[in-house]
């Protein structure tokens, strides 16, 4: 489970450049799970990665409160697609990992700093 962001790095760009119009082609069957698969991988890493989270959580009451207001804002931006479509949303959401990432990272930084601090 610890490959979960690798794979929603993959998914990512994959849902970026994937052409909607080739999966026309199939049967209608086939076209139905390629579509839903294209979509609800990356809600299921999110799921995992929401879980280990939570786990690792010092707080999981904040930690979930966190995630609601998340899937609130997440709800929000999804009727941006409407506008915008599914592509800028795809967009969208890499950009807002990368941001969190970022975060992350820097908030790691500063508590190695502050446990490590100077002899």
């Amino acid at each position: 489970m610890e490959d979960c962001p690798g794979l929603v790095n993959f998914t990512l760009p994959a849902l970026a450049h994937l052409e909607y119009a080739q999966l026309n082609q199939p049967t209608l069957g086939l076209r139905g799970l390629l579509r839903g698969l294209s979509h609800a991988v990356p809600i299921g890493i999110a799921g995992i990665l929401v879980s280990m989270m939570l786990v690792r959580s010092r707080t999981p009451a904040a930690a979930l409160g966190s995630n609601l207001l998340g899937a609130v804002f997440g709800g929000c931006l999804e009727y941006c697609s409407m506008l915008f479509g599914l592509r800028v949303l795809v967009y969208l959401a890499a950009a807002l990992y990368l941001i969190a990432l970022v975060l992350l990272s820097v908030r790691a930084q500063s508590h190695s700093k502050a446990t490590t601090g100077p002899i």
